[in-house]
């Protein structure tokens, strides 16, 4: 199966797509709760991902109708400079731009958002899902979850439009909207 999806470049180099920025990125962290309870990550920035964008503290990002320069103005004020670059991905030839804000990279299509993901960060979505929920908490928030053990990338996981991957049963990884992976 494969899903449209923008990943870090790190990531990007396993599936095929191509990155015009020359630096490395990190491997993702992933940080284990400490209890069976579903718990919020820590939230220094206040940016909750969704399935259709970003909730910022007074201001709605959506995928598809929010335009460019507007979100980065507003992510910018609250998650610094990112790092700017274009890919296109190999499978179907999707070429797109990025911000990349060190947890948080957002991705633009003619001059709109049209996704985001997370490979490190304290970043929630609206039902407390983040980096660090392990297998059972994420079957248990979300009952409706897809993982596909079989996957290309690792356990891949979805439910109600966002995805991500699991590594040691935990989540390791997240995205919504745009993004180029093969399942």
């Amino acid at each position: 199966q494969f899903v449209m999806a923008l990943i870090f470049p790190s990531l990007l180099l396993i599936t095929g797509c191509k990155s015009d920025t020359k630096s490395a990125e990190p491997t993702p962290t992933v940080v284990a709760p400490t209890s069976s309870t579903p718990t919020f990550a820590s939230s220094a920035p206040t940016v909750i991902v969704q399935n259709n964008g970003l909730k910022l503290a007074g201001q709605t990002l959506t995928f598809g109708s929010s335009p460019q320069a507007e979100s980065r103005v507003a992510l910018d004020k609250i998650l610094g400079d990112p790092k700017i670059g274009k890919n296109t991905c190999a499978e179907g030839g999707l070429a797109y731009e990025y911000a990349n804000y060190s947890d948080l990279a957002v991705v633009f299509e003619n001059g709109k958002l049209t996704g985001w993901n997370l490979r490190s960060g304290h970043f929630n979505t609206p039902s407390g899902v983040h980096l660090g929920t392990t297998r059972d908490e994420l079957k248990t928030i979300y009952k409706d979850v897809t993982i596909d053990d079989q996957s290309t990338v690792g356990p891949a996981w979805h439910s109600g439009g966002i995805g991500g991957v699991l590594t040691n049963n935990v989540v390791s990884f997240m995205y919504a909207g745009t993004t180029c992976i093969i399942t």
